[in-house]
């Protein structure tokens, strides 16, 4: 998910000096399933915060690249990302480009906190799945469909009473 933040990331970055959380919507579909195109992301400063794999993070490529990517590799001074959606990694970047971190996300007027455990866990799932992970993610959208076209033709039509 690639935005253009420099006309407004002094307000972001000034609004994390304060402790304040920012909301913006995400762009793209590299982050999908969990993240995808149209959804409002939630930001919190990374700033002295340990950073964990599986992490969704707000990552500074160059002067005018931005991405939420999730974190799959910590090295002495590297860190590694990847979009849920891609096989491949992103370059390398150093601690000083990680923005923020993804704390929550808002899709259809329903938020998910992505600090609880259940979305840490899929993260981390989904990290150590890799390369397979957008395949895996393919098979189990169809085999979803399947269900629940299942469950209709199981319940019936619905009748008036």
């Amino acid at each position: 998910m690639t935005t253009d933040l420099r006309s407004i990331l002094p307000v972001i970055l000034e609004a994390f000096q304060h402790g304040s959380r920012v909301r913006m919507s995400a762009s793209g579909g590299s982050m999908a399933p969990f993240i995808l195109d149209g959804d409002v992301v939630e930001l919190e400063a990374v700033d002295g915060m340990t950073v964990r794999l599986g992490q969704i993070l707000l990552v500074r490529h160059s002067d005018d690249c931005f991405v939420l990517h999730r974190l799959v590799r910590i090295r002495p001074g590297e860190y590694s990302f990847r979009g849920d959606a891609l096989t491949r990694c992103d370059p390398p970047v150093r601690r000083s480009h990680l923005l923020a971190r993804v704390v929550g996300v808002r899709r259809q007027r329903r938020a998910r906190d992505l600090p609880r455990w259940f979305w840490q866990f899929g993260g981390l799932v989904w990290t150590r799945c890799s390369p397979l992970a957008p395949d895996v993610f393919r098979v189990l959208i169809r085999a979803r469909r399947l269900v629940l076209k299942a469950c209709r033709a199981f319940t019936g039509p619905a009748t008036a009473a």
